[in-house]
């Protein structure tokens, strides 16, 4: 059998003899060129596009950009102002609404700032003789004022069984005032005789001060006793003062009323 080549030889010289072409070896020479041309114009437009990424996420504050625009956040609105209660009311007394629908009689309410009753605890000091309770009348800051007192006597036309029970709240226009007069009661208090008054500390709400005891008077000698507490600009007063009448509360049932008014105090923002 003849090869192949030759044949394909022989024919093409026959067949072909006017026609001039390239030897196969340079074709396949121009193919191999044409592919590496390919490749590299692939490899051309890669790197061209992924510069263009780069530079967008350069532009636009990449993870590398060390410059970028500071993020803006509104400032936090703060208030060294304490919070401040609502205006009080007499129903936020303890005794308030049964004071309010009592026998106008046995229950004495005021609720000017101006003064009202007399503390219901016992004080020594701080006046002269006849000049009366200076607490009574209007103390300086108060924004506010509530009297509360009930007669106890069992007959009210009884001048020698006297005895009374009392709750005062006197809100002050801020706390300075308020410890201000809170002092003013304590050196009062102290000036006391050892003999006639016992003081405590029964540590009531911001500062507190209980008295008890037992003061000359005619016919019948006054007994008293009583705690005051200031809670923040405000101070509670409960008390039990007698001549020779029976006794309406103890020092116990004042502390009782005072922790009680304290945390409603607290819960109305004082």
């Amino acid at each position: 059998m003849r090869k192949v080549e030759p044949l394909f030889q022989e024919l093409r010289d026959g067949m072909l003899p006017h026609v001039a072409g390239p030897e196969p070896v340079e074709i396949i020479s121009r193919i191999r060129t044409r592919t590496v041309r390919r490749r590299l114009a692939a490899g051309g437009l890669a790197a061209a596009a992924a510069a263009v990424v780069v530079s967008l996420v350069a532009f636009q504050g990449g993870p590398e950009r060390e410059d970028r625009p500071p993020v803006l956040t509104p400032p936090t609105v703060t208030s060294s102002a304490p919070p401040q209660g609502r205006p009080l009311e007499l129903k936020d007394l303890l005794y308030g609404e049964k004071a309010a629908k009592g026998d106008p009689r046995r229950w004495y309410v005021n609720t000017e700032k101006d003064g009202g009753w007399w503390l219901s605890i016992q004080l020594c000091g701080g006046y002269e003789p006849g000049e009366g309770d200076p607490f009574s009348r209007r103390i300086p800051g108060t924004e506010q004022r509530f009297d509360i007192n009930y007669d106890g006597r069992l007959k009210l036309d009884d001048k020698v069984a006297l005895t009374s029970r009392g709750e005062q709240v006197i809100v002050f226009a801020d706390e300075a005032a308020a410890r201000r007069t809170m002092g003013d009661i304590v050196g009062s208090a102290r000036e006391c005789g050892r003999t006639e008054a016992v003081l405590g500390r029964p540590g009531i709400g911001d500062e507190s001060l209980s008295v008890v005891g037992t003061f000359p008077d005619e016919p019948e000698p006054q007994r008293n006793n009583g705690i005051v507490v200031r809670q923040g600009r405000v101070i509670v007063v409960y008390g039990n003062q007698r001549n020779g009448g029976r006794p309406l509360a103890t020092l116990s049932d004042h502390e009782h009323d005072a922790r009680k008014m304290v945390d409603k105090l607290k819960s109305l923002g004082y």
